[in-house]
Parts: structure tokens; sequence; C-alpha cells
């Protein structure tokens, strides 16, 4: 399944760890491999990838 954001210029900043956690269960609840998960929250948000990254590691 692909998200798409509305507008490019919508896109919300996603750098709460989180918000970005909130994100990241739901994009694994829908069977996405981590690198097609990337690839969906850089096409909807702005993300924190330094707080991606940390999230990512310790799941």
């Amino acid at each position: 399944m692909r998200y798409r954001p509305m507008d490019d210029h919508q896109k919300r900043r996603l750098t709460e760890k989180m918000d970005i956690l909130r994100a990241v269960q739901t994009f694994q609840e829908q069977g996405m491999d981590e690198a097609e998960m990337l690839s969906e929250l850089l096409n909807l948000f702005y993300v924190d990838l330094d707080e991606y990254h940390e999230i990512t590691r310790a799941a």
C-alpha cells in the first residue's frame, strides 16, 4: 500500500521520538520492511533520521 501526501508543501516534520515510533509501528503492522518503511516515511514527512535510526536499532 502506498501512502501519498496531498501536496509536497504540506509535509509535516516528524521529529519527536514518540511520533516516529508510532509511525514505525503503524508501517510494521502493514508488513513493510525497513527500506520500504523509510521510503514511505520520507515521502510523507520530513523525518529526523538520527531519531529514526535510534528507534529502528532499538527494535
